[in-house]
C-alpha cells in the first residue's frame, strides 16, 4: 500500500504567536491529504486519569487553534503520522542507549504534543525528556509504554472531537 508522507518543517519561533501558527498551519493543511474518519459528537475530555497526570486534551488550545472539519482532521492526521514515527524512534533510541536521541526526540513530542493540545502525551514526552537528561534510561521503556498508550487515547478522542 503506497501512501504520501508530508512533513511539517516549517520553523516557528517560541513562544508561539497564534496569527503565525494559525497560518502555518493552514498552509500544510491544504496541502496534507483528508482521511476518513467517522462523524460524531464532540468530546470533552477533563478526566485526569492518575494522580498528577493531565487531563487527555487541553480544550483551550485546541479552541484556540480555530481549526475546524476537514482542516482539523488533516492537522490530527498529520500529527499522528509524526507522533507515530517519533515513538518509533524513541524505542530504537532507547534501545541502544542514545540517551542524546531520547532527550531530543521527547522534547519535539513534547512541544508538538502541546501544540495540538494532546496534553497528556505532552506530560508523558517531558518525563521522557527529563529522564533521558538525567541518564536515567532504566525507567524509558515504562514510560514508552505510558506514551503509546497516551497517543492511542488521544487519537481516540480527537477522533471524535
Amino acid at each position: 500500500m503506497s501512501q504520501t508522507h508530508f512533513c511539517m518543517d516549517d520553523s516557528l519561533p517560541k513562544p508561539l504567536r497564534n496569527r503565525k501558527l494559525k497560518h502555518t498551519l493552514k498552509r500544510w493543511i491544504s496541502e496534507a491529504p483528508v482521511s476518513a474518519l467517522p462523524d460524531a459528537a464532540p468530546v470533552v475530555n477533563r478526566d485526569h486519569g492518575a494522580a498528577g497526570r493531565s487531563p487527555l486534551l487541553d480544550e483551550e488550545v485546541i479552541a484556540e487553534l480555530g481549526i475546524e472539519g476537514e482542516d482539523l482532521t488533516a492537522l490530527h492526521c498529520m500529527y499522528f503520522d509524526q507522533a507515530d514515527e517519533q515513538v518509533s524512534k524513541l524505542g530504537g533510541a532507547i534501545a541502544r542507549g542514545e540517551t542524546i536521541t531520547v532527550a531530543e526526540t521527547a522534547h519535539q513530542l513534547k512541544g508538538t504534543s502541546a501544540t495540538i493540545g494532546a496534553a497528556r502525551v505532552s506530560q508523558i514526552a517531558g518525563e521522557l525528556e527529563m529522564t533521558a537528561q538525567a541518564d536515567r534510561l532504566a525507567v524509558a521503556p515504562r514510560l514508552l509504554d505510558s506514551l503509546r498508550c497516551g497517543l492511542a487515547e488521544t487519537r481516540t478522542a480527537l477522533a471524535r472531537h
